[in-house]
């Protein structure tokens, strides 16, 4: 009897002590480990097997996550949460590197248009035609300072942190992993100004029609040093999606009100960091959506889904 006790004991501490350094080969330290293996104890009422950790293993994999961005995961999320979160996502979830967590914001990368100009500059082939966007819907978060810009058909055109004294220095990169904040482009305000402005604009100068689309717009148009003036001189239209769907004059419902009223989205739930690119594309849906319900049918653009 005792020595099947000692056996079932020492089989446990073998699983404990496997899981622990699986999970620190994962880039967890010895007690994040412990913590991670703590929680899954008091959650399911038994140890965290080898089997458990392969499998969420195995579906973190599939995402092609950066060795951080997928120890952030483990440490921050209870392992069967991650790993439903993870298989079933059909897709849908990326990681995001403003929330640092997998997030379904559905804005698709940049074309390869960015990538084949560079390709053939330096190649001497023929340059690549950037064509402008017909709408293009811009938002910026101040912690840290950074701006995304979508465009109609759901393309990410732009993401991009503030520099503060330099190029490649952000301004405030707290609460960024280290690999994010290296793999995100880094600008200083004047430069990210003239992007969208050259944007906008497209290579034969102003675009007739072009159309900025923002939530209460006056705190990033200042981020960025851009006024309203200048935007119509670069015949850009500037709408403010709180002042549609018939919104009381000096009122302004929140874009987590208007996604849940218009839209039936929730987002900014639980004290959850913002998406620049998820609110960029919610505020697309809405401009779509409230520009229908005005014009008695018929909406314009808009990228896809984006809930979180």
């Amino acid at each position: 009897m005792l020595a099947t006790l000692l056996h079932c004991c020492a089989g446990a501490a073998a699983a404990l002590t496997s899981g622990t350094d699986l999970l620190v080969a994962r880039g967890l330290t010895r007690r994040e480990a412990s913590s991670v293996e703590a929680r899954y104890r008091r959650r399911h009422r038994t140890l965290l097997d080898t089997e458990e950790l392969e499998a969420t293993f195995a579906s973190l994999d599939a995402l092609d996550l950066r060795p951080q961005q997928a120890a952030h995961l483990l440490r921050s999320i209870e392992l069967r949460e991650l790993r439903a979160a993870a298989t079933n996502h059909d897709g849908a979830f990326v990681w995001c590197s403003y929330k640092k967590a997998l997030c379904d914001c559905s804005a698709v990368p940049p074309s390869l248009g960015t990538a084949a100009t560079a390709t053939a500059a330096a190649t001497d082939a023929a340059p690549v035609e950037i064509v402008s966007p017909q709408l293009l819907s811009v938002d910026c978060e101040f912690n840290p300072l950074r701006v995304a810009a979508v465009d109609e058909t759901g393309t990410l055109r732009l993401d991009a942190l503030f520099a503060s004294t330099g190029a490649g220095t952000p301004a405030n990169p707290r609460g960024m992993l280290a690999c994010d904040v290296a793999a995100t482009p880094c600008q200083p305000q004047a430069e990210l100004r003239d992007t969208l402005l050259a944007l906008l604009a497209g290579a034969a100068g102003p675009s007739e029609g072009c159309t900025w689309v923002a939530h209460t717009p006056q705190q990033d148009l200042a981020a960025l040093g851009l006024s309203e003036a200048e935007l119509r001189d670069a015949g850009v239209t500037l709408v403010d999606v709180a002042r549609l769907g018939g919104a009381a004059a000096g009122q302004a419902s929140s874009l987590k009100r208007m996604a849940q009223a218009h839209l039936g989205v929730e987002m900014h739930g639980g004290g959850s960091r913002h998406c620049a690119v998820q609110d960029a594309v919610v505020t697309l849906r809405l401009y779509d959506k409230l520009k229908s319900d005005d014009d008695g049918g018929g909406g314009g653009g808009g990228g896809g889904g984006g809930g979180g």
